[in-house]
């Protein structure tokens, strides 16, 4: 698990790796999307066993105030439970969470 860790970490580091593209003469960095689907075909079994897959990350701050350093949420996701922004979070999240073994 940590070399495939270490593995990603480094092409995403390295501005030849395939994870980088010149625009305009400017290194940019590429976003790709997955789906579930996608990280089963990355991760296949036998070789690998994938743990736990999930969504997270939905930013509920007031940007102006994250400016600042201060964690105010808007009005709209302090009114929800706990338990209510866990699931958007876990619904709309931006970022897919996998947890894998390498057998």
């Amino acid at each position: 698990m940590n070399n495939f860790k270490v593995q990603y970490k480094n092409s995403l580091s390295n501005p030849d790796s395939l994870y980088y593209k010149r625009y305009n003469g400017i290194l940019t960095k590429l976003v790709t999307s997955k789906s579930k689907e996608d990280i089963y075909k990355l991760l296949p079994a036998p070789n690998w066993t994938i743990e736990r897959l999930r969504q997270s990350h939905c930013f509920m701050y007031n940007v102006e105030e994250y400016k600042k350093g201060n964690y105010v949420l808007e009005p709209w996701f302090a009114a929800m439970s706990e338990e209510m922004r866990d699931a958007v979070n876990e619904y709309l999240g931006w970022h897919m969470m996998v947890k894998a073994s390498k057998l």
